[in-house]
């Protein structure tokens, strides 16, 4: 199970890459040499932003009828800010807007050219969102999007890829380790701390 990342705050992201120079994100990154022939589909892939929601129900996962139960992931358009596409994707899902906490993972796939002389490379991005619903999200959740379904689960499916469960399992390692905001009004020491 991977680690417990902590989000790292963003004001926006327009430029993933920027978060190579983060000094509190490690990237993940992967360098895939592929065919020549195959660099023009490679450069023609688009980046995805994740959106990890989760609370103690379990982790809202959406299945598109494509892609199995994951997250909600929606594409990054050329020169679009990923907060912002996460935020408008979210809310035609769901119906209700985001409060993006910040970045919890991202990684990097490179794509080069196998063949001697050519140097050609793109990369290709995922960057895992920390959020919350601005609006509480129903114990069954309907999707407000066409041939989409929500439901909260509280662990990856079995037939997820290793990517999705790794970070299923990261936004609910988050959720586990997030303050409880009733803490106050069981420890006294906590309210007293809160009150000063």
């Amino acid at each position: 199970m991977p680690g417990s990342d902590s989000p790292v705050h963003v004001d926006s992201l327009s430029d993933p890459a920027s978060l190579l120079d983060h000094p509190d994100l490690a990237v993940e990154t992967h360098t895939e040499p592929i065919d020549a022939a195959d660099f023009d589909a490679a450069e023609a892939w688009t980046d995805h932003v994740v959106v990890g929601v989760a609370d103690d129900r379990g982790v809202l996962l959406h299945d598109d009828g494509h892609h199995g139960w994951t997250p909600p992931a929606f594409e990054i358009g050329d020169d679009e800010d990923a907060l912002a596409v996460a935020d408008r994707g979210f809310e035609t899902l769901t119906g209700t807007t985001l409060s993006i906490d910040g970045v919890l993972h991202a990684r990097r796939r490179t794509f080069t050219v196998a063949d001697d002389g050519d140097d050609r490379e793109t990369a290709v991005w995922t960057v895992l969102l920390w959020a919350t619903s601005n609006t509480r999200i129903p114990d069954d959740p309907e999707s407000e999007a066409d041939d989409a379904d929500l439901a909260w689960r509280d662990a990856a499916p079995n037939d997820a890829s290793e990517i999705v469960a790794a970070d299923i399992e990261r936004i609910a390692a988050t959720t586990s380790t997030s303050a409880d905001p009733t803490e106050s009004l069981t420890d006294p020491a906590a309210f007293a701390d809160d009150c000063m």
